[in-house]
């Protein structure tokens, strides 16, 4: 034989060891009238949380005409294994600033809306906790089907005032809502 076909047949005969090894089975050893074999099993089931259903805010544009703060409210689903305890933590853009802000787009502008968000474990975050960015809200239970079967259940809402919106600049204003789900 070959060096290179006995060491294949040494790794094959290896293998077949480690295999073998690897798990806690146990056997009866010779033939008898009866035979008893053991099987150990294991499984660990891990934290486990899923996100669906969040809409972007299309606020669209407001003007000389329009009056009032804005508003836009958004429910979505929160799986979580075992319908156990989760908790979002919220920023803006990953950043953990001191308020909630859209930002101006064009360069050299550095005007900031400042708005409020409130977190909910209903459809409606309305009357909601009002949210620190960089702050984890514990909720009692998640959902324990991945696209909430019974309706959404955690919401989200934004508000920015009129004063705000009269004092900014001409300009479009963006940012990125960051929601990290956790289990708890």
């Amino acid at each position: 034989m070959k060096k290179s076909t006995i060491a294949k047949i040494y790794s094959i005969g290896f293998a077949a060891a480690i295999s073998v090894n690897a798990f806690a089975a146990t056997n009866d050893s010779g033939p008898t009238a009866e035979s008893t074999a053991t099987s150990d099993i294991s499984l660990s089931v891990i934290d486990a949380v899923k996100v669906t259903g969040v809409a972007d805010v299309p606020f669209g544009d407001y003007g000389a005409t329009d009056t009032g703060a804005v508003s836009f409210n958004d429910s979505f689903c929160v799986y979580r294994n075992g319908g156990d305890p989760y908790g979002i933590t919220p920023s803006i853009d990953g950043k953990e600033d001191l308020t909630f802000k859209l930002y101006a787009n064009t360069e050299g502008n550095t005007d900031v809306l400042e708005f409020t968000l409130k977190l909910d474990d209903s459809q409606n975050a309305s009357s909601g906790t009002p949210q620190t960015p960089g702050a984890k809200q514990t909720f009692a239970s998640g959902s324990t089907t991945h696209d909430c079967d019974s309706g959404d259940n955690t919401a989200f809402h934004i508000d920015i005032t009129e004063e705000e919106l009269r004092e900014a600049t001409t300009d479009d204003y963006t940012a990125t809502l960051v929601m990290v789900v956790s289990p708890e």
